[in-house]
C-alpha cells in the first residue's frame, strides 16, 4: 500500500491510498478476497469544525476503512485485500466522548486494475462511542449500535433480503483485559 496524506492547515485534510495484492499458486486460483491488481483502498476529505477547547466535529466523505466491518463483510479467514466502504462518517470529540456515526456502502473487490465499486446490494451504518470508565482502573466502555441490509444475502434455504441490527458493549481496562456484551437481532 502506498499513501499520501495531505493537511490544509487544522480544519481539511485529503487522505488517498492506493492498494494492490496479488496471489500466485493457490490451488484453484485466487478467491476474491485474494486479488486486486491496483485499485484506491481509501481517498477521503474531512473537513474539521472547532467548537471551543474540548469539542470538535469531522466530517469525512469517500472510500474508508471501518474498524468494525466484520459484520457488513464476509470475508473470512485472512483475506490478502482488505475490505474498504464509501460513504460518510461523522466523528464527535466531546470532552471524554468519542462518537462515530457513519453510512457506508461495502466496496466489491474485482481483480483487475480501478474496477472496485460500492455493492449497491449492501448497506453498512450505525454508531460507536468510546470513553474513559472510571470504575475500572485505566478502565474505558464503548457503546455501539451496527445495521446491516444485504438484498441478497445467501442462506441455507435460499436468497432472501437480511437486515440485521446489533446493539452492544464492551468494557475494557488498558490493552488487554475486556469484557463485551453483544445482541444481535436479524430482521426482515
Amino acid at each position: 500500500m502506498l499513501h499520501a496524506d495531505l493537511h490544509l492547515g487544522p480544519y481539511v485534510r485529503f487522505f488517498g491510498q492506493l492498494k494492490s495484492g496479488l496471489e500466485n499458486g493457490r490451488t484453484g486460483g485466487p478467491r476474491p478476497a485474494d486479488e486486486d491488481k491496483l485499485d484506491v483502498n481509501q481517498a477521503f476529505l474531512d473537513g474539521v469544525l472547532g467548537f471551543g477547547d474540548h469539542t470538535s466535529l469531522t466530517l469525512r466523505g469517500g472510500r474508508q476503512k471501518w474498524p468494525m466491518a466484520l459484520l457488513a463483510s464476509s470475508r473470512s479467514g485472512s483475506p490478502n485485500v482488505r475490505q474498504s466502504f464509501d460513504g460518510l462518517r461523522m466523528i464527535l470529540n466531546a470532552g471524554a466522548w468519542r462518537v462515530d456515526g457513519f453510512v457506508t456502502r461495502p466496496v466489491e473487490t474485482n481483480p483487475g486494475y480501478f474496477d472496485d465499486g460500492p455493492d449497491q446490494a449492501r448497506a453498512f451504518w450505525g454508531g460507536y462511542a468510546v470513553r474513559p470508565f472510571p470504575i475500572l482502573p485505566k478502565g474505558n466502555i464503548d457503546l455501539y449500535y451496527l445495521g446491516l441490509r444485504r438484498e441478497e444475502a445467501e442462506f441455507d434455504q435460499g436468497t432472501a433480503r437480511e437486515l440485521r441490527h446489533s446493539v452492544g458493549t464492551r468494557l475494557w481496562a488498558g490493552h488487554s483485559v475486556g469484557l463485551q456484551l453483544r445482541i444481535c437481532l436479524p430482521m426482515g
